[in-house]
């Protein structure tokens, strides 16, 4: 006669599927969360050039009661290097003259742009421009 078998445990073939579809679950969040910090990293540099960029414009406007001055010297760029989060980097503010249609050659007010380069796995740039204009006669 033959004994009836007890069917109601796994078999070693169900706890491997079992098991590489825990895996599959676990690596996806796993990396959502490199993702992510990543995206952090490379927010938290954006900002850090950006506030570099406000910076370096504030410090141009600091310059208004020197405006004749400043446009005799137009066109004119400087730059220098910075740290942006781990990253080396270079900044650039460049004043150019601009004049409107039709008035003549005179520089009617300056345009002043301000940029920020760096290198993490490819290369960022951000930049800010802003215009400026004697305030006066």
């Amino acid at each position: 006669m033959r004994k009836k078998r007890n069917a109601s445990g796994m078999s070693i073939i169900e706890l491997m599927i079992a098991v590489l579809i825990l895996l599959v679950g676990i690596m996806s969040i796993v990396n959502m969360f490199i993702s992510s910090s990543l995206n952090v990293v490379t927010t938290g540099n954006a900002n850090e050039a950006m506030n570099l960029c406000k910076q370096k414009l504030e410090e141009v406007k600091m310059q208004q009661a020197n405006y004749d001055i400043i446009v005799q010297g137009v066109p004119y760029s400087y730059f220098g290097t910075t740290t942006i989060g781990s990253c080396k980097g270079t900044w650039t503010v460049t004043i150019e003259g601009v004049d409107e249609p039709g008035e003549g050659t005179n520089i009617d007010y300056l345009r002043v742009t301000a940029s920020v380069v760096w290198m993490e796995n490819i290369e960022h740039q951000r930049r800010l421009f802003t215009y400026m204009g004697k305030i006066g006669n």
